[in-house]
């Protein structure tokens, strides 16, 4: 199925829509070269780039087909996928970041006291963290698959992801097990984000 670039996004902003009435998500589309083209909060993008240089996207997606997921070394993560135009790359959607747990919050909150920055700075950063949802592995998941679907027009099962990242320098196999037995799912509802 093939969508033009209007129709794109149109149905990324209505999904975007629908999952602000649950979480508060970020999404963020970058260009070819992961120039930033537009975007809810530019400093959250700080944190996508902590560890990241985005080339494993666009290698997964070439040579794959799908999507990753993204996990850097606090725990925060994104899922990141590509809107293609016959063979040629238009721009590379990214939705996150979400904690899967509250304990990555709390680790990253902790390296945030041991960095040397002014204090407005980390109080601005502070108040980003307490806005990140904490969330499912496997909500994520979901999301993902609809925005591949809002990109692509190709159904993906929840299970057909690439993991990638620094997460306390895990295999992929590794991380995969580590992120299905964490969830943020309990601490979603105590929230009220769910």
């Amino acid at each position: 199925m093939e969508f033009n670039r209007d129709d794109i996004r149109a149905r990324v902003n209505m999904l975007k829509e629908f999952i602000s009435c649950a979480y508060h998500i970020h999404f963020t589309e970058y260009d070819s070269h992961f120039n930033r083209i537009q975007g809810d909060d530019d400093t959250v993008d700080v944190f996508f780039w902590l560890d990241y240089d985005g080339s494993d996207v666009l290698e997964t997606w070439l040579f794959e087909g799908k999507p990753i997921i993204h996990v850097n070394s606090v725990g925060m993560c994104w899922v990141a996928d590509v809107e293609m135009e016959d063979t040629n790359l238009c721009g590379i959607h990214v939705m996150g970041p979400v904690f899967l747990d509250d304990f990555s919050q709390k680790k990253l909150e902790q390296k945030l006291d041991r960095i040397d920055i002014s204090l407005p700075v980390k109080k601005r950063v502070r108040e980003v963290i307490k806005r990140i949802p904490v969330m499912s592995i496997m909500k994520l998941r979901e999301y993902g698959s609809m925005l591949h679907y809002c990109l692509t027009g190709v159904k993906l099962s929840v299970s057909e992801y690439t993991i990638r990242g620094n997460y306390h320098g895990a295999t992929e196999t590794e991380m995969m097990e580590m992120l299905q037995s964490v969830h943020g799912t309990c601490l979603s509802e105590k929230r009220g984000r769910i």
